[in-house]
């Protein structure tokens, strides 16, 4: 009777632990399903949201193995078919016993695979791995396609939106380009103003055409400006079978009162045939119409 009464016996040290842990991995199981009764309402949302996070977990392990150099080489190597793993560590100067860690990486991320074939161990690559990588990005390519093909469609439309409903900013600028080409250039000539990027650190371009057709482009880009105050810019005629011919133009604004303003214009040749081929292609009658046609446009502004 003694004898079974000490067969039968546990030490209380041993009974408390084994109760405490049963009780512990009770109240593990007690929160688990406590999370699972409360996504209950929705149960595809739990089971989505587990999925994501093993996605997104192994995603991060792909990305992980693919930061290293070395072991995008090795993924590039195996695109071109299946190789040995001295083969592998051939193009670089390391151990075959580094080349087998990177290796080693990538196989935990799923990048690669290992078979043997008696001594050697041949790697290739695993397609599933890398098709998950292929289709995440997928989704971010469509999603910024898509958003510059509505911004495409955004500019496009207020491009043409004039009038009243026009943004204010664009109503300004069309305003400003309609003006633009109304007064720069010989009378007899027509414009077409490609750009006009009135700021410091802006540019300009734009085409004149003769009553005969013939085309004349000019472009610069604009140092500083600052209203009402000084204009600094360049000024080139893409005409010249010699490129670099650039003349630096200083436009000074000074006040006179009673609403009349004097501009000062100094241009900077290159050389002094620059500065001579440019009066004998006729510019210099050129700025003079265009001031004549700008005291024009002011006064038609002013009384309208």
């Amino acid at each position: 009777m003694t004898g079974q009464t000490d067969h039968l016996c546990v030490p209380s040290a041993i009974f408390e632990a084994t109760t405490n842990k049963s009780r512990r991995r009770g109240n593990a199981e007690q929160q688990f399903l406590g999370e699972l009764t409360r996504a209950s309402l929705n149960p595809l949302d739990f089971l989505r949201d587990i999925y994501n996070h093993i996605v997104v977990d192994s995603l991060s392990t792909t990305f992980s193995a693919l930061s290293d150099p070395t072991r995008r080489s090795v993924v590039d190597r195996l695109t071109r078919g299946p190789a040995t793993v001295n083969e592998l560590a051939k193009p670089f100067s390391m151990s075959q016993q580094a080349i087998s860690k990177h290796l080693a990486y990538l196989e935990r991320a799923r990048l690669i695979k290992k078979r043997r074939e008696g001594r050697q161990h041949f790697c290739s690559l695993n397609p599933g791995a890398i098709r998950e990588v292929a289709i995440w990005a997928e989704s971010y390519r469509r999603f910024w396609e898509e958003s510059y093909e509505r911004l495409d469609a955004l500019l496009e439309e207020m491009k043409n939106q004039d009038g009243p409903r026009a943004p204010r900013g664009l109503r300004k600028m069309k305003e400003r380009e309609r003006t633009f080409v109304r007064w720069l250039g010989p009378r007899e000539y027509t414009m077409k103003l490609e750009r006009l990027d009135a700021k410091t650190g802006g540019s300009y371009r734009y085409i004149s055409r003769d009553k005969d057709g013939n085309e004349f482009a000019f472009r610069g880009v604009c140092h500083e400006v600052v209203p009402s105050e000084r204009i600094i810019q360049t000024f080139e005629f893409e005409g010249l079978p010699e490129k670099g011919h650039v003349a630096l133009e200083t436009t000074r604004f000074e006040s006179l009162g009673g609403g009349g303003t004097r501009l000062i214009v100094q241009s900077v040749f290159q050389s002094v045939v620059d500065r001579d081929g440019m009066i004998e292609a006729g510019m210099e009658r050129g700025v003079h119409e265009s001031h004549e046609r700008l005291n024009e446009l002011l006064e038609e502004l002013q009384t309208s």
